[in-house]
């Protein structure tokens, strides 16, 4: 739903900038962070209806920060991520609680 606020999470900047103009231009009010602290941080501070959270970054991992997430918001929480690692995909989804 438009107006609705997301939480972009990717420490590559043209991705970030990409998906964050994306969901701005169709509505959406948008914070971005290119890492797991300030992500965390970001949450806090903005209270996202939804965070699309990149898997590998620094400071801290997106599994970490989803269960961080995960321990204080039923968020829905989307993964994007070039991980091709199957363990580390189940781990992903295992932190989410699926």
């Amino acid at each position: 739903m438009a107006g609705e606020r997301i939480l972009v999470v990717d420490d590559a900047p043209d991705i970030l900038d990409a998906l964050t103009t994306a969901l701005d231009d169709s509505g959406f009010q948008t914070s971005g962070a290119s890492d797991g602290r300030t992500a965390l941080r970001t949450f806090y501070e903005f209270q996202p209806q939804l965070v699309v959270l990149d898997l590998i970054m620094p400071m801290m991992s997106g599994v970490e920060v989803c269960r961080q997430v995960r321990s204080m918001s039923d968020v829905p929480i989307v993964f994007l991520s070039g991980v091709e690692d199957i363990d580390q995909k189940v781990e992903a989804l295992r932190a989410a609680g699926g």
